[in-house]
């Protein structure tokens, strides 16, 4: 009894407080090793190393190293406390609509969010564990997401930037917007619709560069990149370059899981975060 005591004592553990040492090792048994195609454990399952990625960037970068990606909101986790953000913080964003929160349905948990959704890999589900894609997001903004691909506005159009226009799903209780059908979160910047979902400005460099890195590494080739998205992509990777935290990220990233996201670690911005590594 004492020995499963014991076990269940270490793994209640609060991943902040893991070794360095030790939490690199249970970092790259969560990591894709693509030169073998292994598929590896669920991404829930990694939860952890991703947590303890962005509890470095908060030492790294105090009060800006722990931000969900739709938002901007602050996240918290503890020993006793699921990852989660608040409504309150004076620099989060988000704010539940009104009729959700009539019937009680205030949700204030994080979620592991894979910009490039799970199903475009389709039998190469073992991408989906590159920490390169996975950010922390809202759970309801990552719900509503589901699958919907990036648009740059709701004029943009690509391949899956649908017409969407006139429709909306009232099912998930999100309300019009000037009867544009837009879910709407408060003052966020991300909007979702039927068809797809419009990123804030301040983040759209980050989700061109984990498309692009997927596409350049083979990924996507079960359901490539259109010429569109190309040139969306692109155009948000030149027009929104990385900052300091998201060279750093990328650094911590490739420590654990190795390679290098070259559309951040050749970047001019990264060069001085890279000069040790290289």
């Amino acid at each position: 009894m004492k020995q499963w005591a014991l076990i269940f004592f270490c793994i209640t553990i609060s991943f902040a407080q893991i070794p360095d040492a030790i939490a690199t090792d249970v970092c790259k048994k969560c990591t894709p090793d693509y030169r073998m195609n292994h598929h590896f454990s669920k991404a829930s399952q990694c939860r952890g190393c991703l947590y303890k990625i962005y509890d470095q960037l908060n030492r790294d970068f105090p009060g800006k190293g722990n931000r969900e990606i739709y938002c901007g909101c602050p996240i918290y986790w503890s020993q006793t406390e699921r990852i989660h953000f608040r409504e309150t913080d004076a620099e989060c964003s988000y704010q539940t609509p009104e009729h959700i929160l009539k019937k009680g349905k205030k949700d204030s948990k994080i979620d592991i969010e894979h910009v490039v959704p799970k199903s475009r890999f389709r039998q190469n589900n073992f991408y989906s564990n590159d920490f390169r894609i996975m950010f922390p997001a809202i759970r309801r903004i990552n719900v509503a997401r589901n699958t919907k691909e990036f648009c740059p506005s709701k004029k943009g159009k690509t391949t899956e930037c649908l017409d969407d226009t006139e429709m909306v799903d009232n099912e998930n209780g999100f309300p019009k917007l000037d009867g544009r059908g837009l879910y709407k979160y408060g003052s966020c910047e991300t909007t979702i619709s039927i068809g797809a979902i419009y990123p804030r400005n301040e983040v759209k460099g980050e989700i061109g560069r984990a498309y692009l890195y997927m596409d350049s590494i083979g990924a996507l080739k079960d359901k490539p990149l259109d010429a569109g998205e190309k040139k969306m992509f692109k155009s948000w990777h030149e027009s929104d370059p990385p900052d300091a935290i998201e060279c750093t990220r990328e650094k911590i990233i490739s420590d654990i899981q190795g390679g290098d996201n070259t559309y951040i670690s050749n970047h001019p911005a990264c060069a001085e975060v890279f000069r040790v590594k290289k």
